[in-house]
């Protein structure tokens, strides 16, 4: 690493390196052109507005663009600053009388605003222009502001200026409809890996390409983000820094881990991801990450799953590689999601306890409670009704059928009223309709509870059609009915189903029927449902499948030579259900 003088104070990275040219900036290439053309053409703003998340050069793109305004080597302002001419060199040092700076956190008031405007109106004293560089703008009172607005829309010739803010969202729409506004972007990870290789190489030290990742991966897009961690990573190992540093001090958990750590819990494994979570605890990594760094896994496999076009995923060596292919073939679409969607969840849970461990201890014991990984097996035919005996296609079903002319309307396939959302549903997966097939990462087994009725004492169900005579029979005819015209079941494999509920169907449905069929059986029942599929193929209801074959019934009755002879001897007659 390079030497400091013991007579010179140490200047952190992010200051070292500051870019003192448009070209030195790093990841904003749209906004410097823009802004290069507008000071060449001399069609210069009187006011700019620089918005972007922390660290991409906001407060760095405002100091160059002063220096731009006011380098007195030329006839006008210039996009190629020298950087050796009084004024200059003045600004690099933060004396220039002309360029003021300061930021809103501390000067909210009226009255801040009120000594800018009375101090604007005269002239600049050395450069060209007087620049007002405010930063974090979207501090400023709302009184501010307005005592700004009109200062702002026409300022005097000499006067710009240049604004700065994390929070676009919170300036008014006067205040931004009156500034030429520039967004800085997130910078990408290749271009911050390049950048940190780049001020490594002029420090005298080395750092391995994947500890380069890492840091640019944590950096999450900010360039100062990136300095200072890399400022600590030199420091911390005498400017030799390899992949193994940067993961302890991030407190990063390598890829395998993250995918035997994944894969455990997609084939419900809970002792050997247990063991693992509480391994990496006590190592010092950090279980918030831990949550995040699964999800990222969780979004590639996803990509590798639906081969989005573009894709940049995270780098692998090819054993890795190799082993999230199979990953993904093993988990399902909707089985990534569920995972993703509990994750999620468990992110936001993680702040309300006090022990981390214990949080995500419980965190992977539910997503290898719901996510069952396998992908989907193709959903079990449906069960053949047996035809009702009045309808069947004989001669005398015949003569006694039309012996009515005028028929019943249909039931009505009328929705029933949604009942509140009060049990989240997740997205189902395809249940493997053998029951005597025992697979890793199916349903787990559940528990059976102490409330639960004797199993001997309990009434047993194996089918779908089972499992709604049994409901017709305890008299809940509205529950029956939604099961009849609203849900399509993917699987039934007691104590477990797996259903596609229609739109219209209640959205507390898995609840109400877990709950009735756990006090009629005596077990205890997962039902899982879901209104969302990407690749799901709309399949007839029990009702939808009842009244085609009725209408099956009825077409070949009709058929019949007798029923014709029938229909011609009586004109106008209709075969309706006896």
């Amino acid at each position: 690493m390079t030497a400091t003088s013991s007579s010179t104070p140490y200047r952190v990275l992010a200051r070292s390196y500051r870019p003192k040219t448009f070209d030195e900036l790093v990841g904003q290439d749209t906004i410097v052109k823009s802004l290069k053309q507008a000071i060449d053409q001399k069609r210069i703003p009187h006011a700019v507005l620089l918005t972007g998340i922390r660290g991409v050069g906001k407060t760095t793109l405002a100091r160059l663009l002063a220096r731009c305004l006011s380098c007195s080597q030329g006839d006008g302002p210039t996009s190629t600053p020298c950087g050796t001419c009084p004024d200059c060199v003045a600004i690099a040092e933060d004396r220039h009388l002309d360029i003021l700076e300061f930021d809103a956190a501390s000067h909210t008031g009226v009255d801040d605003i009120r000594d800018i405007i009375e101090a604007g109106r005269y002239r600049a004293l050395s450069g060209r222009y007087k620049v007002y560089i405010i930063d974090e703008v979207h501090m400023l009172s709302k009184s501010a502001f307005n005592a700004l607005l009109k200062t702002l829309e026409e300022p005097p010739p000499h006067l710009i200026f240049i604004f700065a803010t994390t929070e676009i969202e919170k300036l008014p729409q006067t205040i931004v409809s009156r500034c030429m506004r520039c967004d800085l972007h997130r910078v990408e990870t290749s271009t911050l890996v390049r950048h940190i290789e780049h001020i490594v190489q002029r420090e005298n030290g080395s750092i391995e390409s994947k500890a380069a990742h890492l840091l640019a991966r944590a950096a999450d897009g900010s360039v100062r983000d990136a300095m200072s961690l890399l400022d600590q990573a030199l420091t911390s190992n005498a400017g030799q820094v390899s992949a193994a540093n940067v993961q302890a001090m991030l407190g990063l958990l390598d890829r395998q881990s993250l995918l035997s750590l994944l894969d455990a819990v997609a084939q419900a494994n809970v002792r050997p991801a247990l063991e693992q979570v509480r391994h990496l605890y006590a190592h010092g990594a950090d279980m918030r990450r831990l949550i995040e760094d699964l999800m990222e896994l969780v979004h590639h496999l996803a990509q590798l799953k639906l081969r989005t076009p573009g894709h940049e995923g995270p780098t692998y060596t090819e054993p890795l590689a190799a082993a999230c292919d199979e990953l993904a073939h093993k988990l399902s679409i909707p089985s990534l999601l569920t995972l993703w969607q509990t994750l999620l969840q468990g992110i936001e849970d993680l702040g309300l306890g006090h022990n981390p461990l214990l949080m995500v201890e419980m965190l992977l014991i539910r997503l290898m409670h719901i996510a069952p990984p396998k992908t989907p097996s193709p959903a079990p035919p449906p069960t053949k009704l047996t035809p009702t005996p009045s309808l069947a296609p004989t001669a005398s079903a015949a003569a006694s059928s039309l012996a009515t002319v005028e028929s019943q309307p249909a039931p009505s396939s009328s929705s029933t009223p949604s009942a509140a959302n009060t049990h989240p549903q997740y997205p189902r997966d395809d249940l493997d309709a053998s029951p005597s097939r025992a697979t890793p990462g199916a349903f787990p087994q559940p528990e059976p509870s102490s409330l639960a009725v004797p199993s001997e004492l309990g009434q047993q169900v194996s089918t779908f059609e089972e499992v709604i005579a049994l409901i017709k029979s305890k008299k809940e005819l509205l529950l029956a009915m939604v099961l009849e015209r609203d849900v399509e079941c993917i699987a039934c494999q007691p104590p477990r189903m797996a259903l596609f509920i229609r739109p219209s169907a209640p959205k507390d449905l898995a609840r109400r029927l877990s709950q009735h069929l756990q006090e009629w059986t005596g077990q205890t029942w997962v039902v899982e449902t879901t209104i969302e599929s990407l690749d799901h193929t709309p399949q007839p209801t029990v009702a939808e499948r009842q009244q085609s074959q009725i209408q099956q019934q009825r077409a070949s009755l009709l058929a019949l030579p007798l029923t014709q002879s029938v229909m011609q001897a009586f004109p106008g007659a209709k075969v309706i259900q006896s």
